[in-house]
């Protein structure tokens, strides 16, 4: 996901300049192992739910509900896993 803040890194070995060594890299997308990645990734998976007309739950932020042809399918995110369930299995394999 897209970086709220300014995150910098140094340019990887091999990709030096002769002339320009202390180069850094300013990051635009989140990358694994930074402190922000988490938050990153719940806000792009979260904003592409909310974007596929599912409703954030307001007692639980991890709870998404989506009402569907009269049928409703639940996904919830723990950490970086995810449960999709519904009262309908075809609902449920659509929205895989």
């Amino acid at each position: 996901g897209d970086l709220q803040e300014e995150v910098y890194t140094k340019i990887p070995q091999g990709l030096h300049y002769e002339d320009q060594k202390n180069l850094v890299c300013r990051l635009k997308k989140s990358s694994y192992g930074l402190r922000q990645s988490p938050r990153a990734w719940y806000s792009k998976l979260s904003s592409t739910l909310i974007d596929f007309g599912y409703n954030r739950s307001i007692s639980n932020n991890s709870l998404f509900i989506h009402h569907y042809q009269n049928k409703t399918v639940l996904v919830l995110v723990y950490v970086d896993d995810i449960v999709i369930t519904g009262d309908s299995k075809n609902v449920v394999e659509k929205t895989k």
